[in-house]
Order: structure tokens, then C-alpha cells, then sequence
């Protein structure tokens, strides 16, 4: 029981310091840009997930615009 509640206490520790730095990159159009330029080099190469890249790259450009305040009510639907 012990070590579930360490690897629970280690996974929140990750969390929270991986939630400032997404802050950062989300707040910076440039890390952001590059984050997505890079995600797109890695997933283009997994079978699994290269059949489904185009509709992963309208998710990510949706979440661009929302952060953006382009696209500030998405349908439910849509997403």
C-alpha cells in the first residue's frame, strides 16, 4: 500500500511541475509554434498514430485558436 501511495505522491509532484512548465510554453507563441513543429516530426513516424495526424493537427490548431481567443466556443460536437 505504501508504494502506491509513493508512486500516486510522485505522479502528482510530475503533474504539478509539468503543468508550469505547459503554462510557459502555452504563453509563448514561439515554444508553442515549436512544440507542435516537433510533436508533428515524432508523430508522423508511429503507424498508429500517422493515420491519424490530420485530425490530430486540426485538434492542435483548434486548441491554438482557443487559446488564441480565435475560436472561443467550440461545439461539442466538433470537438
Amino acid at each position: 500500500m505504501n508504494n502506491i501511495k509513493n508512486v500516486e505522491a510522485q505522479a502528482a509532484e510530475q503533474i504539478k511541475k509539468n503543468k508550469t512548465k505547459a503554462k510557459k510554453v502555452i504563453e509563448s507563441p514561439d515554444k508553442f509554434d515549436l512544440l507542435i513543429s516537433e510533436t508533428y516530426k515524432v508523430a508522423k513516424n508511429i503507424p498508429c498514430i500517422g493515420n491519424m495526424l490530420s485530425k490530430i493537427l486540426v485538434m492542435v490548431s483548434m486548441t491554438k485558436d482557443y487559446i488564441d481567443g480565435t475560436y472561443d466556443k467550440p461545439p461539442v460536437s466538433t470537438v
